[in-house]
């Protein structure tokens, strides 16, 4: 009786474990789009709580920015990758918070895996 009970949970197992990962540019995508919230954050922060224009018109436009390159990211433009290993190269010297989210979470995720779009084009 063990062994169809351990036949079993193993193709349970196998279920559960065939869900596929996601590819870079939608884990750089969904980076940008937080960036762009957390920016908008602290225009909300800044503006409203403390008055202050002249500081709070820089998170705006940043925050759109963010917005922008998280659509272009999603449809993996070229154009949006090299701008976002710049950015990151940028957050390397934001010592110690940029230097954590460039190396770890930024930078890996530039490389995108082309193979598949390109034969599923074909």
């Amino acid at each position: 009786m063990n062994s169809g009970n351990s036949v079993t949970n193993k193709h349970a197992m196998e279920k559960k474990t065939n869900i596929k990962p996601l590819k870079n540019h939608i884990k750089l995508s969904r980076l940008n789009f937080a960036l762009g919230i957390m920016s908008l954050t602290l225009f909300i922060i800044i503006f409203m709580l403390f008055k202050k224009t002249d500081i709070a018109v820089l998170c705006l436009p940043s925050a759109f920015f963010y917005f922008a390159l998280a659509i272009a990211t999603r449809h993996e433009l070229e154009l949006a990758r090299k701008i976002c290993v710049g950015l990151g190269v940028l957050m390397i010297f934001g010592f110690p918070v940029g230097t954590i989210v460039a190396m770890y979470f930024y930078l890996p995720y530039t490389v995108w895996d082309k193979s598949n779009s390109e034969s599923a084009q074909a």
